[in-house]
């Protein structure tokens, strides 16, 4: 178990198997010496740095039990991104909404690998999409979305130095896209749109349009 105090700040997790306690800066990504978790105004997070074999939020996953829980995310994942991609009713595009957040709702707490943030990437963008065509399907009916997309961001910023750079590229891919998702579904509905996390801030209003006659003063 990590010692729970770190250059003088508490760290809220118990790491075992020798972890080690550190603290990442979220707007960054990058290891900072000390966090204050308790402060309302947080920008700044926990993680456990594991030993070799071993992962997760807490360092209680072994290589077998990643490989087995990576497999069967990745199966998941790619079921429901084939569906995401052929859907085209209403129902069907919430359902993938409730189903895909079911599944990623706990993704800061075990490694998340680049295939399943792409997989992320790729249904959020089809069940935005496929949102697009459907007027019934308002901006906030797919604010979950704006949950997994934190999540997905908090488990990139904890990830091994090893892999964090692609796994950081992939997470940075798949909020833009998000936000792009979003955006077009809040201006598509005249609506403005306010949505945000520890580590996601969305904010889409309308556009309105601007005309300007100099040589006439009319602006």
């Amino acid at each position: 178990m990590s010692e729970i105090k770190n250059s003088g700040s508490s760290c809220p997790i118990y790491c075992f198997n020798g972890g080690v306690c550190s603290f990442v800066d979220l707007n960054t990504g990058k290891s900072i010496k000390s966090c204050n978790t308790s402060s309302s105004l947080v920008s700044c997070s926990a993680k456990c740095d594991c030993k070799d074999k071993w992962h997760g939020y807490d360092c209680q996953i072994n290589d077998d039990q990643l490989s087995k829980f990576v497999e069967m995310q990745t199966n998941i994942l790619t079921l429901i991104s084939h569906i995401s991609e052929s859907v085209k009713t209403p129902e069907m595009v919430l359902s993938i909404v409730d189903s895909f957040s079911s599944v990623m709702g706990s993704a800061d707490r075990q490694p998340l690998p680049v295939s399943s943030i792409q997989l992320s990437d790729s249904i959020i963008k089809s069940a935005l999409s496929s949102a697009m065509m459907s007027p019934n399907i308002t901006v906030g009916k797919v604010t979950k979305f704006t949950d997994i997309v934190n999540t997905i961001i908090s488990s990139a910023l904890k990830s091994s130095p090893s892999s964090s750079s692609s796994i950081q590229d992939a997470a940075s891919q798949l909020y833009e896209n998000f936000v792009d998702g979003i955006g077009l579904l809040a201006l598509r509905d005249s609506k403005t749109f306010h949505s945000n996390g520890t580590n996601v801030f969305v904010s889409a209003a309308p556009a309105k349009g601007l005309h300007v006659l100099p040589s006439l003063g009319i602006i």
